[in-house]
């Protein structure tokens, strides 16, 4: 059911989107945009983190840049698709967002395994529309 802001809690509880962003800044921005009700927020530093995470939890969707140390964004994806081959889990949609918008780079984190991708800098309805897109294929 659609609260106030139009995003839809999933089994009557908030959407769960794991964030993977290093730069503190970018983390910063999404909490603003994100800091919405309908949303639970969860941080990972890098791919390898994002990875863990999701071996441990369950998210909605996953926003992940693909530039970080450790482990970049695109090994990350491909990582979690394979996970989620292997084990049988329903895939997580992805929404790669990042500073990195070139065709080719657009089109590798498609092939990579995302859903989508949205260049940096993200508007606030640019990102929350994303988001309830992938939300809405649960």
């Amino acid at each position: 059911m659609p609260n106030q802001s139009g995003l839809r809690a999933v089994e009557h509880r908030p959407l769960r989107i794991l964030a993977t962003e290093d730069n503190p800044s970018a983390r910063e921005v999404l909490s603003r945009h994100l800091d919405h009700e309908g949303l639970d927020l969860t941080f990972a530093h890098d791919g390898a983190q994002a990875v863990e995470a999701l071996a441990l939890e369950a998210f909605d969707v996953v926003l992940m840049d693909l530039s970080m140390p450790v482990m970049d964004g695109l090994e990350a994806i491909r990582l979690i698709r394979a996970s989620e081959a292997h084990e049988g889990r329903t895939a997580t949609p992805i929404l790669a967002v990042s500073a990195r918008t070139s065709p080719e780079d657009v089109q590798a984190c498609l092939a990579a395994g995302a859903d989508d991708h949205l260049g940096k800098p993200v508007s606030r309805m640019d990102l929350l529309t994303r988001v309830l897109q992938l939300a809405s294929r649960l």
